[in-house]
C-alpha cells in the first residue's frame, strides 16, 4: 500500500513540476514575443525622428496605440543618453544608463532578459536597435512587470496543489482499500493452512476479490479435500487392517491358549487345532502381502519387468486349481464355460494376481450352491478374460468407486469374508501396468461380471 501510495505521489509532484514549468515557459514566451513586436514597432517610427534630431514625444515616439500597462518604455541614443523615460518615478531622461542589455542592443542585437524576483515578482525586458540605413541611432527597451502572468502560475500552482492533496488522499484510501481487499484473504488463507497443519484437514477457507485469489482458494479447497479424503481413507485402513489382523491372531491366540490347558494330548486334536493355526497364519500372510503390493505400488518406482508371452489358458487353469478348494467348501461350481487358445506378452506373477483376485472375489461374494463362471476369448487386438457370478452385485453409483483401495461394497460382510478393499486395486494395476482395462457389468443383487481386456501379441514381437 505504501509503495503504492508513495509511486502514485511522486508521479504527481513529477507531473506538477512538468506543467508549472510548461505553463510558465509558454506565458513567458507569449509576452516575449509581445514585447519584441512593441519595441520595434517604436523603433521603426523612431528612425526618422532620430536622424533628424526631432526631439522625442509621445507623438512621434507612437506608444499611443500600444498597451504600456506595467510595461516602462526606454529609449536611448547610440551614446548610451536616456532620451525618452514612461517612468513616473526615478526617471531616467536626460541621463546615461549603463548594461549589458543596452550595449548589445546599440550594437545591433535583439535581447532580451527574465527575472523571476520573490521580492518583486516576474520582470521580461527586451532590447531592440534603432536602425536608420544600417546605421544604428539608439535603441528600444521594454521592461514589463508579468504580474497577470505570475497570478496565473501562483493560482495554477495552488490549483494543482489542492489536486495532489485531494488525489493523495483518494489514492490512499483506495490503497488501503485494496491492500487490505488483497491482504485479508491471504491472512485467512494462512490461518487456515496454519489449522491445516496441525491435522484439520476439514477446513475450507472462503475467499473474495480478484480472480487469481478466488482460483488459489480453488486449488486450495481441492487439495484440502484430498487430503482429507486421504487421512479418512488413512483412518479407515488403521482401523479395517487393525480389525483384518487382529482377527487372525486371536484365532492363533484362541488355539495356543487351548493346546496349552490341555492335560492329556490328543494326537488327533491337536491335529485339528494345527490345521486350524495354519489357516489362520495363511490367512495373516495373505493379508501382509497384499499390504506389503499395495505399499510398493504407491511409494517405490517399480523397475521394468521383462515381459514373455504366456499361455492366458495355462493361467486360469492354474488359478482354478488354487481356488477351487475354497469354491468346494462353500459349495461353488468353479468352470470354464467358453476358451479358445489365447496368448498375451505379459508378466505373469502381476496378470496372475490380477485374475486371481477378481476370481477370489467372486467366491467370497457368492452364495453357497452357486456357481463362478471363467470365459476366455479372443480377436485380432485383444484377450478377453470374463469372471461372472450370481453374488450380491454391485449397486450402480459405485462401479466407479469399487477399484478404489480399502474400498468395499458391503463393509460387514467383506470383513466376514476376510476382505481388505485391496484386491481389485492391485488387479486394476496389474492390468493397466500392460496398457489393457478392466470392464465391469452389475446389477445388485444378481451378480457381476468383471472383464480384463489384454492386447494380442503381434506376429514380429521379439521374445
Amino acid at each position: 500500500m505504501l509503495t503504492y501510495f508513495f509511486i502514485v505521489l511522486l508521479t504527481l509532484f513529477l507531473f506538477s513540476i512538468y506543467m508549472l514549468s510548461s505553463t510558465e515557459k509558454y506565458l513567458v514566451s507569449k509576452d516575449r514575443g509581445r514585447l519584441y513586436v512593441d519595441a520595434n514597432v517604436i523603433a521603426n517610427a523612431l528612425a526618422d525622428p532620430l536622424c533628424n534630431e526631432e526631439p522625442l514625444t509621445e507623438k512621434n515616439v507612437k506608444i499611443e496605440n500600444i498597451d504600456t500597462t506595467g510595461t516602462r518604455v526606454l529609449i536611448c541614443d547610440q551614446n548610451m543618453t536616456v532620451l525618452y523615460d514612461t517612468a513616473n518615478v526615478d526617471n531616467w531622461a536626460g541621463k546615461t544608463m549603463v548594461s549589458d542589455m543596452l550595449s548589445q542592443a546599440i550594437s545591433g542585437e535583439d535581447v532580451d532578459s527574465f527575472t523571476k524576483d520573490e521580492e518583486h515578482g516576474y520582470y521580461l525586458e527586451v532590447g531592440v536597435p534603432i536602425i536608420k540605413d544600417s546605421d544604428v541611432l539608439g535603441a528600444v527597451v521594454l521592461n514589463s512587470s508579468l504580474q497577470t502572468t505570475q497570478a496565473f502560475i501562483e493560482d495554477t500552482r495552488t490549483t494543482l496543489l489542492f489536486i495532489t492533496v485531494v488525489i493523495s488522499i483518494i489514492i490512499g484510501l483506495l490503497s488501503s482499500f485494496i491492500a487490505e481487499l488483497v491482504t485479508s484473504p491471504v491472512e485467512k488463507l494462512i490461518a487456515v493452512t496454519k489449522s491445516i497443519a496441525t491435522g484439520n484437514f476439514d477446513r475450507h477457507v472462503k475467499v473474495t476479490g480478484t480472480r487469481e485469489l478466488m482460483e488459489l482458494a480453488d486449488a486450495f479447497n481441492s487439495m484440502t479435500d484430498k487430503l482429507n479424503d486421504l487421512e479418512q481413507k488413512r483412518q479407515m485402513f488403521v482401523s479395517d487392517a487393525s480389525h483384518e489382523l487382529k482377527t487372525p491372531l486371536s484365532g492363533i491366540k484362541l488355539v495356543a491358549d487351548s493346546i496349552m490347558q490341555m492335560d492329556v494330548l490328543d494326537k488327533e486334536v491337536v491335529h485339528d487345532f494345527l490345521t486350524d493355526m495354519n489357516s489362520e497364519v495363511d490367512r495373516l500372510t495373505r493379508i501382509i502381502d497384499r499390504l506389503l503390493k499395495l505399499t510398493k505400488t504407491d511409494t517405490v518406482s517399480v523397475p521394468s519387468i521383462e515381459q514373455k508371452k504366456v499361455s492366458i489358458n495355462d493361467l486360469v487353469q492354474k488359478i482354478i486349481s488354487r481356488l477351487r478348494p475354497i469354491a468346494l467348501k462353500k459349495r461353488i461350481k468353479l468352470e470354464i464355460t467358453e476358451e479358445v487358445p489365447a496368448e498375451a506378452v505379459i508378466v505373469e506373477d502381476k496378470i496372475y494376481e490380477a485374475i486371481y483376485n477378481i476370481v477370489d472375489n467372486a467366491i467370497k461374494y457368492s452364495d453357497t450352491r452357486s456357481k463362478v463362471q471363467i470365459a476366455i476369448k479372443k480377436d485380432e487386438e485383444s484377450v478377453r478374460i470374463s469372471v461372472t457370478d450370481t453374488g450380491i452385485g454391485i449397486p450402480e453409483g459405485e462401479i466407479n468407486d469399487i477399484f478404489e483401495r480399502f474400498y468395499r461394497v458391503d463393509k460387514a460382510r467383506a470383513r466376514d469374508t476376510g476382505g481388505t478393499g485391496l484386491g481389485l486395486a492391485i488387479a486394476l494395476e496389474a492390468v493397466r501396468y500392460h496398457g489393457g482395462k478392466i470392464e465391469v457389468s452389475s446389477r445388485e443383487g444378481e451378480g457381476s461380471t468383471f472383464t480384463i481386456v489384454l492386447k494380442t501379441p503381434k506376429d514380429d514381437i521379439i521374445i
